[in-house]
This record gives structure tokens, sequence and C-alpha cells, in this order.
């Protein structure tokens, strides 16, 4: 069984990707302007430092409650010179591996959440209080967000996102309402209203002109309109942090340069300044995610352990740890991992990858029952939530809930609405499965037009070449299209076959 979870792009605008938005716009936000950095540096972690990071004394103070942890330290220059100095020697080293808790401590995981859910309550009451204070709306929606983020609640987005049109209501000239709601439309992929309130937001608020853009660009990418990539590329030579790193280095996975990826991400870490411990299991998430599609599931266990043990109530990282635990072959792990999160989220996403394990393990009965499960949860969101889960839930009929003519259907609603590389990607595989090989010929190549190169891709157009090839035989001496892309992504990720499944033997 082929699964298309591999070819959704792990970008911040996906229900997967960086949760607080808030706080790494924060991050890429410095008080003074800094130092100028190549992100094109061949030297791993060559970048310049931040233009302040976190004292000891601060970061000690706010792990044991003396700020909140939602609130940026007091900040200190970093000196550039010693950083690289140590960049060089330590280089390697944190490419390959996240640092620990003790190496980089942040705020507790149960007090980090409990105090996240503590700030929502209160702006709740606010909110209620003053229902005419545009702030207290948006300061509302806000916790809204960040709360549905971090355990991946569409509910709870789509009410912040009906808590920012109220403030913009009470406040129609005020940029900051606009931005607010675009990223969470952006999130629940409602991206034509996303790009609109961004749009307004830079008439509203020009001198924030350059962040809100990039904002934007982020969406433009999603959407297939690949001339946003400069500005992307630029926005982390110009102001290097943890926000604009982390961009980088998905952007960069997402070209296909998995070396630059890697320097990118582990520069991120390295300019972490706050205390919150998501962000940190967001990017070692991350890593882990391109290790794990570059073939290597030993970095990547290593890269969803630490995110795990860094915040064990944070559902992404107890469900990848959970999934690459399966693929090491230790299914009892992985189904106690896969129940648990089941268990805090109820996401079908997971109830259906739990199914596949039972199945596995030759419980047939506990299987049905979750297929069932996921199956009502993925109608029932779908209904509620439809733009954002037009992906998901065709990843679910495509596979283990063995409806391929829904599941196709869900995609071409996909592609219209974000109509990028991987959409068209996804689409492929699904025309192919329900045996529209001239359709999927057409998608594949869209997407292989396109300046993101993914292992996935390749492997997509092996499946389907293969199939044209056997229908109709390329010329002598021509090259096989089928074998070039079959060869192109096994040199992208030599495990591929086990993500994606096997490509049909070749006909006699």
């Amino acid at each position: 069984m082929h699964r298309l979870s591999s070819s959704r792009p792990a970008l911040p605008l996906s229900i997967v990707a960086p949760f607080l938005f808030a706080a790494l716009a924060a991050c890429s936000r410095p008080a003074s302007p800094p130092p100028q950095a190549d992100a094109a540096s061949s030297a791993p972690l060559s970048a310049a430092a931040p233009a302040s990071a976190p004292s000891a004394k601060d970061r000690k103070l706010a792990i044991q409650g003396g700020s909140s942890p939602l609130k940026l330290p007091k900040t200190i220059k970093f000196d550039p010179a010693r950083l690289k100095k140590e960049a060089r020697s330590k280089g390697r080293l944190l490419l390959e591996r996240p640092r620990t808790a003790e190496e980089l401590p942040t705020t507790s995981c149960a007090v980090y959440l409990g105090n996240l859910q503590s700030q929502l309550d209160g702006r709740k009451k606010a909110a209620e209080a003053q229902p005419d204070q545009a702030s207290h709306q948006r300061f509302y929606a806000e916790l809204l967000y960040a709360n549905g983020e971090v355990y991946g609640n569409l509910d709870l987005m789509s009410q912040a996102e009906e808590v920012a049109t109220r403030a913009i209501k009470l406040e129609p000239r005020e940029a900051a309402g606009y931005e607010l709601r675009a990223k969470i439309r952006a999130t629940l992929h409602r991206f034509d209203g996303a790009v609109k309130d961004y749009q307004e937001a830079i008439k509203l608020a020009p001198s924030q002109k350059d962040d809100l853009e990039l904002a934007l660009a982020n969406v433009r990418f999603q959407l297939g309109d690949y001339d946003a990539i400069p500005l992307l590329q630029k926005a982390v030579v110009d102001r290097p942090s943890f926000g604009t790193q982390s961009q980088a280095g998905i952007l960069y996975w997402q070209l296909g340069d998995v070396t630059r990826a890697k320097r990118h991400f582990a520069l991120a870490e390295q300019l972490y300044s706050d205390t919150s411990p998501t962000p940190l299991a967001w990017l070692s998430v991350q890593r882990g995610l391109l290790a794990m599609h570059s073939g290597d599931y030993a970095q990547a266990r290593t890269f969803f352990h630490q995110a795990w043990e860094r915040c064990d109530k944070y559902p992404l990282a107890k469900e990848h740890l959970a999934e690459i635990e399966g693929r090491l072959g230790e299914r009892q792990r992985s189904m106690k991992l896969y129940a648990e999160v089941v268990q805090q989220t109820s996401n079908p996403e997971f109830i259906a990858a739990l199914a596949e394990l039972q199945a596995a393990e030759g419980d047939e009965q506990r299987a049905k029952e979750s297929i069932i499960f996921a199956r009502a949860k993925n109608e029932q969101l779908l209904k509620k939530h439809p733009e954002a889960m037009y992906w998901h839930a065709a990843e679910f009929y495509l596979g283990i809930g063995a409806d391929p003519k829904k599941g196709l259907e869900l995609l071409e609603k996909n592609v219209k609405l974000r109509p990028g590389a991987s959409s068209w990607a996804a689409l492929a595989a699904a025309q192919l499965d329900n045996g529209q090989l001239d359709k999927a010929v057409v998608s594949i190549e869209k997407a292989l037009a396109s300046p993101v190169q993914l292992a996935e891709f390749h492997w997509t157009a092996a499946r389907i070449y293969q199939a044209l090839e056997a229908r109709t035989p390329p010329k002598a001496g021509a090259p096989s299209r089928f074998a070039t892309h079959r060869e192109k992504a096994l040199a992208m990720n030599p495990k591929i076959e086990d993500l994606e499944g096997p490509l049909t033997p070749p006909a006699p």
C-alpha cells in the first residue's frame, strides 16, 4: 500500500506545519538590524549570529516560572566571532542531532501547556466581558489559534477565525486584525481569503510591508506561485533568525537541496532565543521528517524522540515517533504511542495509522473498528472544515479506507484550492490508482516542471511511466523515463519503496 502522506509538504501552512506563527513572527523581527549572512555559504553553520539571545540567568528564571513562557525574555548580544568559531568546531554535530534539554533548556512542557490554557481561559473571559473591545477579541483569537495549532484542533482554529473577524468589524482600519485572520485562514487552507487579508494588512500598515509580504510569500508558494521563492531566500539573508532559518530549511528541502536544508535547520536551533518548548519540538520533527524522507531512519528516530522528550504532550512529536518506531520494527511501542495520541486528539490520520498496525499484527477486529472510527471522523471533519481536510481525508480513502474514487474526488478539489507541485503529484498518483493513466501523465509532468524536487515526485513518475511504457514501449535507443525517475527517486531516498510502496513488476 503506497502512502500519499510522504508527498504532502511539511510547509508552515500545513496543519502539520509550525504552529506558533506568532512566536515565529516575533523571532523573525529582531530589535536591531542583524548582521548580514550568506544563505548560500558552503561552510556549515557559518552564518552570522542573531541580533540577540537570552542570558543563562534570564532563561533559568523563565524556566522556573519567573516570566511567562509566551513572552520573550530579556536579551543580551551574542559575540559573532565566538559563535563562528564554535560553529566550525561543532558544525557537523549540530547538523546530525538536536540539542538536548540540558544543552538548550526550555520551560517544562506541562507548565507551558498549562499556562497556554490558563491564558486562553483568561482571554476568553476578557473578550466576553468587553465584547466591543477589538484588542480583547484579537488576543483571544491568538490564544485560540495557538492552542489549536499545538493540538491540531480545527474547531479551535475555526473559532479563532470567527473571533478575528469580530475584531476586524470592530476596528476595520487596524492591520493587526487582518494579519491575524490571514495566518489562521492560511492554516485552514482558505488561501483566497488569506491572500486578501494579507493584501489589506499591507495597505493599512506599509511600515510592516516586509514582514507581511514574507508571510504572503509562504501562501503564494503553497498556491504554486514559485516567483515567491527569491523573497523567501532573501529573508534568511536579511534577517537570520529562528523563524527565517526554519522557513529556509523547509524551502530548500522542497527544492531538493538536503544539505542546505539541514544547515538551515541546525542554524534555526542555534538562533533560538525563547523558552517555549513547542517551537523546538516542532523543529526537531521537521529535521526528523527530512531524515526519514532521505532514507536515514535511525537519525529520524533521534530527532523524533528528542521532540517527544522535550514536549511529550505535543501530538505531532508523538505521532511521528510512533511512525518511525513502526518502520524500525518496534510495532508494539508504535501501537502504544499511536493509541495515546489517538486518545488525546481523535485525529483520523492517527487512527488510520493505528488500524494499519493492528491489521499487520493480525488483530483484524480492532483494525476494522479503527477503520470505521477513522472514516466517521474524516466525514465529520470534511463537513466542518473541507478545505483543511481534502488532502488528509484523501490519503485515508486511497489507503486503508479503500475508496479510491472518493480519494480522487477530494484531491481534484484540493488541486483547485492550491495548485502547487505537491498537489499535482498527489493527484497524479490518485489518477493512476483510478485507471486514469493519461490524466496522471499530465498531472505528474506539471509537478516535475516545477522547481520543487522530492523523491516522492520521481517515484510517482516512475509508477506512471512504467504503466505508460507497458502500453507504449519507448522507441529503440530511447531512454526509459520509468528507469530514469526510479533511479532519481532511489538516489534521493533509498527507502522510498518503504514509504511509498513498491513499483508494479514490469510486464514480461
